[in-house]
């Protein structure tokens, strides 16, 4: 692809028209139309001018390469959609002035900028997109992205699928001990609370137990609180009331689709 093309390429993909591209380039609009047409090539400055203004190499211009441009860059999906989660993460603690006392999130910022500066990753994810996700805390997944110092899991979720009073999220990762009701991949949507007393018999709730977190239909008495699986094959888990350590109560279960 030589010259012209990629020109009328980049100015449609801009949703610019000759007018408007002109008057950025500070040309005419006869000098636009003629690049366009073949019947004219730029001079040296107004080659680089036009690459600098669009964020591509002169030579990907000339039509000399077909490497990427700078500033679209395509990755894999599940890198991409990891990388819009950390710096999500690393924008939200900058505008909520926590990112100074982390030198390793702000050094991060300071290489690839905030989230406005994701506009060239082609990713499934688009980071024009954000505003429809939220940011939660998140358990169980081997892939979320981990704050540097706190280990504090983030993944996103898109907003329509919250439900109100949702604090994190838990990935449910080779654990079938609550099918058919809640299966492996599926996402399990928690409210936090620090008591038993917010429970009630049949509540399903998230429970930590020798370094696991678990998950089960619960029933207390005076002295003890029975967690109880869907799944026979486990048996029932007896805690007294003072060693129980919940987490939170079931709030809703995303299945997993894909």
């Amino acid at each position: 692809m030589n010259f012209s093309k990629r020109l009328k390429e980049l100015r449609e993909e801009n949703s610019l028209s000759r007018e408007q591209l002109a008057e950025q380039l500070k040309l005419s609009y006869s000098t636009i139309a003629k690049y366009e047409s073949g019947a004219r090539n730029p001079d040296t400055d107004t080659l680089q001018k036009i690459a600098d203004y669009f964020t591509v190499t002169t030579d990907w211009l000339l039509g000399r390469t077909d490497e990427s441009k700078p500033g679209r860059i395509t990755i894999p999906k599940s890198v991409g959609y990891r990388l819009l989660v950390l710096l999500k993460v690393a924008n939200e603690l900058k505008q909520n002035k926590q990112i100074q006392t982390n030198d390793a999130l702000k050094k991060l910022l300071d290489i690839v900028g905030d989230i406005e500066g994701l506009s060239g990753i082609n990713n499934e994810l688009d980071y024009l997109e954000l505003n429809d996700y939220e940011l939660l805390k998140v358990f169980g997944s081997p892939d979320a992205i981990y704050d540097f110092e706190e280990e504090l899991g983030y993944d996103l979720i898109q907003k329509d699928l919250l439900k109100d009073g949702s604090d994190y999220f838990i990935y449910v990762c080779g654990d079938d001990s609550m099918s058919p009701e809640i299966n492996d991949s599926d996402r399990v949507l928690v409210k936090e609370i620090t008591s038993i007393n917010e429970c009630k018999d049949k509540d399903i709730v998230i429970f930590r137990q020798n370094d696991e977190y678990l998950i089960r239909r619960f029933y207390k008495n005076e002295t003890h609180v029975v967690l109880q699986a869907n799944n026979s094959n486990f048996p029932p888990i007896v805690i007294s009331r003072d060693d129980f350590c919940i987490l939170g109560k079931l709030s809703s279960i995303l299945i997993d689709t894909e």
